[in-house]
C-alpha cells in the first residue's frame, strides 16, 4: 500500500503534474496503523511553534486487502476507502448516506518514481516503530524567493519489509508519520461494506 498522506498536497507539489499510479498490492505483511501530522512554524520571536494532528487510519491484511481512513481538510469527515485486489474492486463508503461507490479496479506491482529534477540522496538505515526503514532524500532549487534561490527537499524514511512508508519530513516544516504499528491482521470486517450500505456500481 501507497503511503499517500493529507500532506502530500503541499510537500509534494513538485510533483503534482504526475498521473497518479494504481495502490500497489503487497501480499503477507498484513499491518494496521494511525497517520500523525506534525506542522513547525517559525515565530518572529526565533522560537517555533508545532501542531499535532491525527490524519489518518491504515489497514492491510495478508491478503493485500487495504483500508484507508483520511481526514478530509474541508470538512470534519473522514473519506473511506476500501480496495480488494482478490475482487478486483474498490469501495468508497458515504457514511451519511450509507452507499458505498464500488469500481472494478486492476492491481499493481509495488513501485515508486522520483518526481522529475530533483537530486536524490540515500541516508542509510534506522528503526521506527519497531521495524527496519531506509531513508531517501529528494532536493531541488525552487524559484528564488527575494532574490534568493532555496532548495526544497522531501525526506523519507521506508520499510522494505512492509512497502510502506513510514515517516516524511518536508523543508516547508510538514512531517508525517505512522505510529501505533500493529503488524497482526485487522478485522475482516474492514475490508467490505457494512452490511446495511447499499452498493452502487460506478
Amino acid at each position: 500500500m501507497t503511503i499517500v498522506p493529507i500532506f502530500v498536497s503541499v510537500i509534494l507539489s513538485v510533483a503534482a503534474a504526475q498521473p497518479q499510479q494504481p495502490t500497489p498490492t503487497v501480499t503477507g505483511a498484513p499491518y494496521s496503523a494511525d497517520q500523525v501530522q506534525e506542522y513547525t512554524r517559525a515565530l518572529e520571536n526565533g522560537k517555533s511553534t508545532t501542531s499535532t494532528n491525527v490524519i489518518g487510519h491504515f489497514f492491510r491484511d495478508s491478503q493485500g486487502r487495504t483500508r484507508t481512513e483520511s481526514a478530509l481538510k474541508s470538512a470534519p469527515t473522514w473519506r473511506i476507502e476500501i480496495l480488494d485486489p482478490l475482487a478486483g474492486v474498490a469501495y468508497v463508503l458515504d457514511e451519511k448516506n450509507k452507499v458505498a461507490h464500488r469500481t472494478r479496479t486492476q492491481a499493481t506491482s509495488p513501485g515508486r518514481n522520483a518526481p522529475p529534477q530533483m537530486t536524490i540522496e540515500y541516508l542509510g538505515t534506522q528503526v521506527i516503530e519497531g521495524v527496519l526503514v531506509e531513508g531517501t532524500r529528494m532536493s531541488r532549487t525552487v524559484p528564488p524567493r527575494d532574490g534568493r534561490p532555496s532548495t526544497f527537499t522531501i525526506e523519507t524514511w521506508d520499510s522494505v519489509e512492509l512497502k510502506l512508508n513510514m515517516l516524511t519530513k518536508s523543508s516547508n516544516g510538514y512531517t508525517s508519520k505512522l505510529v501505533n504499528l500493529r503488524r497482526a491482521d485487522p478485522d475482516p470486517a474492514l475490508f467490505r461494506p457494512p452490511a446495511d450500505y447499499t452498493v452502487v456500481d460506478q
